[in-house]
């Protein structure tokens, strides 16, 4: 048995191979193996092999006929190596000639499955300065001991140290287990996360220290430079996803995957990004196109365009339309918006009144929405389908920021004859506002969208605006007034408990009666952007104290429309916080809805009560009535029960188990969540019967018996007669059965 074998992969490194193996075989350490792995070389590297395999028999030679990656070539050398330890090389880099018995000696002292030691960067010229800064930051050794676990998320979770292979020495025993779990096959890109990931995995000590005995040349392999790739190498760059996908395999395959999942989503978006960077900086322009193509085929368009919107600015999503113009990915529907910026167009085109010639009125309305929030949205257009006048042509708008691909068809999908469904990303117009948005609880940055309406849409006179969490009893075309003369918006008012009232007059000088609630809106758009009540909307924001802020951008509507407002009948925004609030909010609405009840144009489940919280509430069931039939109710149904009882699970999972299969794991997720709210029901209960144990409390019950006695006697005569008070007082006084 060898000391230390070193496995080098070569494959057309003739420039560099000979630095290489001298380095190797003039170690100071004479008892080690140098397994070198030829992987189908078509330059003179296999002869330069050869050669220096005759000048010394500790070389020994693995050939391949087709070319099969470093990373089977690695795989391949530890299973043939019989050292004690095991060293990586790059063909093209060389070795301190201590390091071997440095690190030999170190291993022998510390006793520890992995040491990690110092890197000289080298960079070629024409390597960039800041890459080289970046890179030397990347292959830093962690200088402390690590046990257990906290090897492997020292690296993959608070990545305080890189997995590159050469740069590190290992057990032999470990990189065998390890890479008894890689698959075999052609892995060009990402072999070493691949490798070290698993290594990492089963390593139970790390030990890192600063002395250098690695020399990387950064520029000369497929790190660095500033070299333009054609398609094949963005080809070669795409099956970093097929690393991802196994790397997912095993953390399954180790019942690790609810732990790690974050990891694992950090490092395929890292390497999503890196195969876009790629592409964008070092891609010949005339191969940008079909690289792109190449590029979306391999991750897939949403998750391409999702990287895209979450990660690139206005400036770099302008030169990627400019670089992938042709793509024929470019043509898919989730791209139009970024490509309609590129070209400076608005964002939602002017229509052609004349296509609408046969229609007595085209009705705008507009939500804004997100993720979260979409599946609801997409129950208010059913509804709102329903209650439509074939006379009238409806034009939906959806507002969003961030929208999943899928939500966006889903969503889009629900055009009918009179009706068409449009989601517009005003990301690029929220940016230009520079304005920090405030949120808070339910309170999301979708909530300012609405000031935006008339800038996004000036071609119309007035736009419906709509919250996403409600639905529509009445021809939503018969809400907007015949003139909204000199008025901003048309509103219904919201009617405000006690305090509200006194925090209106106190900071913002507006009397309750005139207050609105700002969920559904007519907006005079002619007179709004004429007027810049946007921008006085923003200003008022950047510069109001945010805790004064209650309903966020109701109180600024408020604030800034104050006495330009007209106010709608209540019927167009019964908002079912007048039901299921607090007692004394729902006796001072007890008149307006009763009424309401039976006549509601629009039911608003504004509170932080919803009706698809299984919550059995009083109305819930006209939000059913539509959600049963609409494409969404599966996600309905999913995000449901994350906050409800045993019972309401039960029930909804027999309806979930009708639907697709792709859902499975969040229930079991949310099994795990019912399960600990169990815990916290269990621990509020032990304290109760804590608070029932203590002598002041049973005190209390017996002074207080008679008179609780009588008060429930009161309420049975009430509630059910004399004769049923009588038998209940017999059968509590143990005279009857």
């Amino acid at each position: 048995m060898s000391k230390i074998s070193i496995i080098i992969p070569v494959h057309n490194t003739e420039t560099y191979l000979e630095e290489c193996l001298k380095s190797a075989i003039n170690q100071t350490l004479r008892d080690i193996e140098i397994i070198c792995i030829d992987d189908a070389s078509t330059d003179s590297s296999r002869l330069i092999l050869e050669d220096y395999k005759k000048k010394d028999n500790r070389i020994q030679i693995i050939i391949y006929n087709t070319n099969k990656s470093a990373s089977q070539a690695r795989k391949d050398g530890v299973f043939a190596s019989s050292g004690k330890y095991i060293m990586f090389m790059d063909s093209d880099d060389t070795l301190e000639t201590t390091a071997c018995e440095n690190l030999f000696n170190k291993m022998e002292d510390e006793k520890v499955d992995v040491i990690q030691f110092g890197t000289y960067v080298e960079p070629l010229p024409n390597v960039r300065t800041s890459s080289v800064d970046f890179f030397n930051r990347f292959v830093k050794p962690c200088t402390w001991h690590l046990y257990g676990k906290d090897v492997f998320e020292a690296c993959f979770s608070d990545r305080k140290y890189r997995f590159n292979l050469w740069n590190k020495i290992y057990k032999a025993e470990l990189c065998k287990k390890a890479f008894s779990f890689i698959e075999d096959g052609s892995f060009p890109k990402a072999q070493d996360l691949y490798a070290y990931f698993i290594i990492a995995w089963f390593a139970n000590s790390y030990y890192g220290i600063e002395d250098k005995f690695y020399h990387y040349k950064y520029g000369a392999g497929i790190t660095g430079g500033g070299k333009k790739g054609s398609v094949q190498t963005i080809e070669r760059h795409c099956t970093q996803k097929r690393v991802a996908e196994k790397l997912q395999e095993f953390l399954f395959s180790q019942n690790a995957w609810n732990k790690y999942a974050v990891v694992w989503n950090r490092m395929y978006n890292d390497l999503l990004g890196e195969c876009l960077g790629h592409w964008k900086n070092n891609t010949a322009e005339k191969d940008c196109p079909v690289a792109f193509d190449v590029l979306t085929q391999a991750w897939g368009l949403s998750q391409i365009y999702s990287f895209i919107q979450k990660h690139f600015s206005i400036d770099e999503k302008n030169e990627l339309v400019r670089l992938a113009n042709g793509s024929h990915s470019l043509n898919d529907d989730c791209f139009r918006e970024i490509i309609a910026l590129s070209k400076g167009k608005r964002l939602v085109e002017p229509i052609d009144w004349n296509d609408y010639k046969q229609y007595d009125n085209v009705v705008p309305v507009v939500f804004a929405t997100n993720d979260d929030y979409a599946c609801f949205a997409g129950v208010a257009v059913e509804s709102l389908k329903r209650k439509m006048n074939s006379h009238n042509y409806y034009k939906v708008y959806v507002l969003y920021d961030k929208l999943t691909v899928q939500h966006i068809r889903m969503l889009e999908s629900l055009n009918a004859n009179d009706l068409s469904v449009e989601c517009v990303n005003v990301a690029w117009l929220l940016e230009q506002k520079h304005t920090k948005l405030v949120t808070r609880a339910h309170f999301s940055k979708e909530t300012y969208y609405r000031f935006l309406i008339p800038e996004i849409f000036p071609f119309y006179k007035s736009v419906v605006y709509l919250d996403s969490d409600l639905i529509l009893n009445e021809d939503i075309a018969k809400i907007i007034p015949k003139t909204l003369d000199y008025y901003y918006i048309a509103a219904v008012r919201n009617y405000v408990g006690q305090k509200t009232k006194i925090r209106l007059m106190k900071d913002f000088n507006i009397a309750a009666e005139d207050y609105i609630n700002a969920g559904v809106v007519v907006i005079n758009v002619e007179l709004w952007n004429k007027e810049k009540v946007a921008e006085r909307c923003f200003d008022f924001l950047n510069n109001v104290d945010p805790a004064q802020l209650m309903y966020l951008d109701q109180d600024i509507l408020n604030v800034v429309c104050n006495k330009r407002i007209l106010y709608l009948d209540e019927a167009w925004n019964f908002y079912w916080n007048m039901l299921h609030g607090d007692n004394e909010f729902v006796k001072q609405c007890s008149v307006i809805s009763e009424r309401l009840l039976c006549d509601y144009k629009i039911l608003h489940f504004a509170s932080d009560k919803k009706p698809w919280q299984g919550n059995n509430l009083q109305l819930a069931d006209k939000f059913w009535m539509i959600a049963k039939e609409s494409i969404f109710y599966d996600e309905i149904l999913l995000k449901g029960p994350r906050l409800y009882s045993d019972n309401l699970y039960v029930s909804l999972k027999k309806d979930f188990t009708k639907t697709s299969k792709g859902f499975a794991k969040e229930v079991v997720g949310l099994k795990k969540e019912i399960k600990s709210l169990k815990k916290e029901i269990q621990k509020q209960k032990a304290i109760e019967k804590k608070i029932k144990n203590s002598i002041s409390y049973r005190v209390g019950r017996t002074i207080t018996f008679i008179p609780r006695k009588i008060k429930g006697g009161i309420r049975c005569y009430h509630e059910h007669g004399l004769e049923y008070t009588i038998k209940r007082t017999l059968y509590h006084l143990g005279l009857k059965r």
